[in-house]
């Protein structure tokens, strides 16, 4: 019962939060584009090199048998 009363009090503060929200005159730098195609990036080159590493482990494990 004191969970469901918390997530009713959160509900009512998330409804609240929405309903007050004022205009952030935010300012985004240029880096940050250069930061997420670096990130892009890295996750394929990570991504090739794992799969790499797990092919060549079955291809090992195959030629053995």
């Amino acid at each position: 019962m004191k969970i469901r009363h918390l997530c009713q009090i959160f509900l009512v503060f998330l409804i609240l939060s929405f309903l007050t929200v004022k205009s952030a005159y935010a300012y985004i730098d240029p880096g940050s584009g250069l930061l997420l195609w670096q990130l892009v990036f890295s996750f394929f080159v990570g991504a090739l090199f794992s799969i790499k590493k797990i092919l060549r482990f079955f291809w090992r494990k195959k030629n053995k048998e």
